[in-house]
C-alpha cells in the first residue's frame, strides 16, 4: 500500500457517507504533481472530465473512499479518466451557447471589425446608441474565433478550475463580462488567503467584455494596463506575490455620448459633457485600442436573407491566425516571437514588415501632415497585415503579393474612428 501511493497524488474531499466530492484547484495540483516527478494520481469520479485535459501523469477516478482503498491494497482497479469523462459527458449537456452571426441583423462593418478584431487579436471599442446591438454582437464574437489550442485549453480552465470545483473543459474562448460598477479587486482578483482569480484571469485566452465603459471609474480601468503590457497580473499578498494569467481580448462599448443620442443633431449633452465623456480611458489604454467602430441602430432593422454563419467566419479568421503566427514565429534576430498581428512591436512592422511602397507613401504623408502620429502609423500597419492575411485567406493567395497594399492601409485607417475617439 506504502508503495503505491509514494509517488500518487490523492485529492477530494471526502462526505459523510464516503463519497469523493470535487474539489477546486484540480488542475493546478495535477500539473504540480507532474512537475513535482509524481507518477500518478486519484481525483473525485465528477473531475474526470478537466482531468483529460493532462497529460504525462496517469489519472485515475473514484467515487468513494473505499475505492480509493482497495486501490492502494492492490484488490481494485480505477478507471482512467477517459473512460469515466466519457460516461459523464453522456449525461452533461457541455454546449457553449454562443449567439450565431448569421442571426445577426445588419450592421455589416461592425461584423467586418469584429472578423478583423478576431483575426488579428486586436483590442476593439464599439460606440453606438443604446439597442443597438453592442452586447449581441460582443457575445457573438467567441463563436468567430478560432478554437483553443490544447495548450490554451489547458491554461483557461486552470483558472476556472481555481474557483469551480466541477469545472468542464473550456472549448471555446471564455467569455467574461463584469458589470461597469466591477471593483479593482473584482477585475484584476483579490481577497486575503490566496486570491481569488479576477475577471482579467477568467478571461484567458478569450474575451473581455466591458459595457458601459464610461460608467467605469479610471483608476479600475487603469488596472487593465499590467494584463494588456504582459499577458498577466501580479498581486501582493503579505510578503508572497502571486501571479496570474491574463492573455484576454479587450472588447469595450459605450453610448456616443452621455446622453446616448445616434445623430449629433439628436445630442442633447452640453460641450463640458462632451468634452468629458470618454474621460476615464487614459491614454495608455486608448492606445491600446486598435479598432473602433460606430454601431447604428438602424442598420440592423431588417434581416438580410443570408447572413453568413459564424462557421464561414471562423473558417477565415483561423487561417488568418494561422498565417500570422507562421510570420511572426519566424521573426529577425532581436525580436521575440508571438502570435498574433496585435502584438507585432513598431518597429519591426516598419524596418521589417512595412506595407508596399505605395502604401507607405501614403502613411508617410499622413504622418508629415500630423493626421497621424507614430502610434497611429503602428496600429494601421498591425490593423493592415490582419486585413492582408484575411485577404489571402479568402483568395487562396500564397506567395505573391507578399505585403499589405494601399487598399489594405487604407481600409485599416477606416476601422479606427479619431473622430469619436481621439488618442493622437
Amino acid at each position: 500500500m506504502a508503495w503505491i501511493l509514494a509517488d500518487s497524488l490523492v485529492m477530494g474531499e471526502v462526505s459523510l457517507d464516503g463519497t469523493l466530492r470535487p474539489v477546486k484547484g484540480i488542475l493546478p495540483a495535477l500539473v504540480a504533481a507532474r512537475e513535482a516527478g509524481l507518477t500518478r494520481a486519484v481525483v473525485p469520479h465528477t473531475c474526470a472530465t478537466q482531468a483529460t485535459l493532462i497529460d504525462g501523469i496517469d489519472v485515475l477516478c473514484a467515487s468513494t473512499l473505499m475505492d480509493v482503498y482497495l486501490w492502494a491494497r492492490g484488490i481494485a482497479k480505477l478507471p482512467s479518466v477517459h473512460e469515466s469523462a466519457a460516461e459523464l459527458c453522456a449525461s452533461v449537456d457541455t454546449a457553449e451557447r454562443i449567439p450565431d452571426f448569421a442571426d445577426i441583423a445588419g450592421n455589416s462593418a461592425v461584423k467586418h471589425a469584429a472578423e478583423v478584431a478576431a483575426a488579428g487579436g486586436h483590442h476593439m471599442m464599439m460606440l453606438g446608441p443604446p439597442g443597438a446591438g453592442k452586447s449581441l454582437l460582443a457575445q457573438a464574437l467567441p463563436g468567430i474565433m478560432p478554437p483553443l489550442t490544447p495548450g490554451a485549453r489547458l491554461e483557461a480552465t486552470m483558472v476556472h478550475s481555481s474557483i469551480n470545483a466541477e469545472q468542464q473543459p473550456l472549448m471555446v474562448p471564455p467569455f467574461v463580462a463584469p458589470h461597469y460598477s466591477v471593483t479593482q479587486a473584482g477585475l484584476i482578483g483579490g481577497g486575503s488567503g490566496n486570491p481569488r482569480p479576477g475577471a482579467v484571469s477568467l478571461a484567458h485566452r478569450g474575451v473581455l467584455f466591458i459595457d458601459e465603459v464610461s460608467e467605469v471609474p479610471a483608476k479600475v480601468l487603469d488596472c487593465l494596463r499590467q494584463p494588456l503590457e504582459s499577458g498577466h497580473i501580479r498581486l501582493m499578498r503579505s510578503q508572497s506575490t502571486y501571479e496570474l494569467p491574463a492573455r484576454f481580448q479587450l472588447l469595450m462599448a459605450a453610448n456616443p455620448c452621455a446622453c446616448g443620442a445616434e445623430e449629433p443633431h439628436s445630442c442633447r449633452c452640453s460641450v463640458r459633457q462632451r468634452a468629458k465623456y470618454l474621460s476615464n480611458l487614459t491614454g495608455p489604454l486608448r492606445d491600446r485600442v486598435d479598432i473602433v467602430v460606430l454601431v447604428s441602430a438602424q442598420a440592423g432593422v431588417l434581416l438580410a436573407d443570408r447572413e453568413e454563419s459564424s462557421a464561414s467566419i471562423r473558417e477565415r479568421v483561423s487561417e488568418a491566425r494561422r498565417r500570422a503566427m507562421q510570420r511572426w514565429t519566424q521573426v529577425p534576430e532581436g525580436y521575440k516571437p508571438f502570435e498574433t498581428n496585435a502584438e507585432a512591436p513598431g518597429t519591426l512592422l516598419r524596418k521589417h514588415y512595412p506595407a508596399t511602397k505605395e502604401a507607405m507613401q501614403i502613411i508617410a504623408h499622413l504622418l508629415r501632415s500630423g493626421t497621424l502620429s507614430q502610434r497611429g502609423v503602428d496600429r494601421t500597419l498591425r490593423l493592415a497585415w490582419t486585413l492582408f492575411d484575411l485577404r489571402c485567406a479568402t483568395e487562396g493567395m500564397s506567395g505573391n503579393p507578399s505585403c499589405p497594399d494601399v487598399e489594405e492601409v487604407m481600409r485599416a485607417l477606416d476601422l479606427h474612428s479619431e473622430e469619436v475617439l481621439d488618442d493622437e
